[in-house]
């Protein structure tokens, strides 16, 4: 039951210590900024840009400490409606959640909501296999399209779709057969080598050979 005195404690500790704080698109703005700062690769920076688009598209024009469970779960389910994969959902939770957690330690608001909102149950799919023929195929098409190192890095090197986005060609040291992932591109900041051994290796470098390395891979 309210009353004067509930409603002004209300008040005071809910909302006039939020009243100058940024609205959810400039404190989302400013939380990317802040990430692309402590070292994530610059892939990972993209991604949560991207995941956060939905949230504040959404709510960009509310504050954070607005923000309730009801209001994530009814966002939660409007994006079920829409027929978005229940994976998504869970990566646009998840990256919301962790806008939240930065904000909270920034004082814009003193809660997060996505702590007591269920996420949709997700059950990953089998992995598929390229068979022989198919990766064939990929070798005959991808000249094509000016994409053979990018076949080649991913199929014989195991070269992370993430890391050939921002993939330095000249991290590929043939005359040193190696191949480098540097710690900007790598998942988790961790640089990573490539040994190009045996006959494997001389297949790749035979591959690699006819790629023009002075382009983006």
């Amino acid at each position: 039951r309210w009353d004067l005195r509930r409603a002004t404690d209300y008040v005071l500790q809910n909302v006039i210590p939020f009243e100058t704080k940024p609205p959810v698109a400039a404190a989302a703005d400013e939380y990317i900024a802040a990430e692309s700062q402590v070292g994530h690769a610059k892939c990972t920076v993209t991604t949560l840009r991207s995941r956060l688009r939905h949230f504040t598209t959404r709510f960009g024009n509310r504050h954070l400490h607005e923000l309730t469970v009801a209001d994530i779960e009814i966002w939660r389910d409007a994006l079920q409606d829409a027929g978005v994969p229940a994976l998504t959902i869970r990566h646009l939770l998840g990256a919301a959640s962790g806008f939240f957690h930065w904000a909270t330690s920034k004082k814009y608001c003193d809660s997060n909501p996505l702590e007591h909102v269920r996420r949709p149950k997700y059950v990953p799919a089998r992995p598929a296999i390229f068979p022989v023929e198919h990766v064939g195929k990929l070798f005959r098409i991808a000249p094509k399209h000016d994409l053979l190192a990018w076949v080649v890095l991913g199929t014989l090197c195991g070269v992370r779709p993430s890391e050939l986005e921002a993939f330095n060609p000249a991290g590929i040291q043939l005359d040193e057969r190696v191949i480098i992932i540097d710690d900007a591109n790598s998942r988790g900041g961790d640089r990573r080598v490539i040994e190009l051994d045996d006959a494997w290796g001389d297949c790749v470098i035979a591959w690699l050979q006819t790629c023009d390395l002075t382009k983006p891979i």
